[in-house]
């Protein structure tokens, strides 16, 4: 009897650590979303960065403009994904951040599978970001559905990783964005 208690007692522990370290998980997690949202506020509110060198604005071309017309509700919907990511994993909601992960996953795969930024110095970081942003939330999935805290801090450090590449990227449209405006262009406001 002695035996049986000792191996409940033993397990209790354990229990108690994998805890602390899907809160501590979460708690990184929120980090991540933090600064990811303040990536997206930067994106949404145009205040790109201005172009270092006259190479740089000869680079920023029509193209890219037309591109996020038609494909920057991508960036838009991870934008939202991560400010939903912040909200839960500030509450420590274990359960709707595993869901914020597979919105991640899911719109990551679906901003992949659009048609590539055309510029390559631009689309490179930007594919880079969103393979990051796949592996990370299939990181944070298996480990919200394990309480796997160990696998959580390697999701937020994919994630942390995706999104250096990925504020390269939309830095870069901001820039764009900035470069051409519809009165440039001729269009109509």
């Amino acid at each position: 009897m002695e035996t049986e208690k000792a191996k409940h007692h033993a397990k209790k522990p354990a229990k108690k650590d994998q805890t602390k370290r899907m809160v501590a998980g979460v708690v990184v997690l929120l980090i991540v979303a933090v600064l990811t949202a303040i990536v997206v506020h930067w994106y949404h509110k145009d205040h790109a960065p201005k172009p270092v060198s006259q190479a740089d604005i000869a680079r920023i071309d029509r193209s890219i403009y037309d591109w996020n017309q038609h494909n920057g509700s991508n960036i838009t919907e991870l934008v939202d994904d991560f400010s939903a990511l912040s909200t839960d994993a500030k509450g420590q909601n274990v359960s709707n951040v595993g869901t914020d992960c597979q919105h991640i996953k899911s719109d990551s795969e679906t901003a992949q599978s659009a048609a590539p930024i055309p510029d390559d110095t631009v689309n490179g970081p930007f594919q880079a970001g969103l393979k990051l942003y796949v592996q990370g939330s299939q990181q944070c999935i298996t480990a919200v559905k394990d309480l796997n805290g160990n696998e959580l801090a390697q999701a937020v450090t994919t994630l942390n990783q995706g999104n250096d590449d990925f504020l390269s990227a939309t830095s870069a449209v901001s820039v764009a964005i900035s470069q051409v405006s519809p009165a440039k262009t001729g269009a109509a406001k």
